[in-house]
């Protein structure tokens, strides 16, 4: 019985010597940019974005930036999915087909 006793300490002294996954609170997201210069031109079109004006010349940056956009648009967040369709719709740009990632 005492064997069993001992065993069962060391199983849990192993157990408690792996750390627990630490998550971050507050840590910035990163977002499914491969262009910096874009952000301006999505940020207005987030839901929790700050809206605002476009910045001149977004909807030119937007058609030349199609792989960029395939990765904003192919994002698991809804948010940045949502706001790639609303940018292809206020810039009249038709969605591409974009590789599933």
């Amino acid at each position: 019985m005492k064997i069993i006793s001992w065993i069962l300490i060391a199983i849990i002294m192993i157990l408690a010597s792996f750390p627990a996954p630490i998550k971050v609170v507050g840590a910035k997201k990163e977002l499914p940019f491969c262009n910096l210069e874009l952000l301006p031109c999505v940020e207005p079109f987030l839901v929790n974005g700050r809206g605002g004006k476009l910045p001149n010349g977004c909807c030119e940056k937007m058609k030349k930036s199609t792989s960029c956009m395939c990765r904003f648009l192919t994002a698991k967040e809804h948010n940045l999915n949502a706001a790639a369709h609303r940018i292809f719709w206020f810039c009249h740009i038709s969605v591409p087909n974009c590789p599933k990632i």
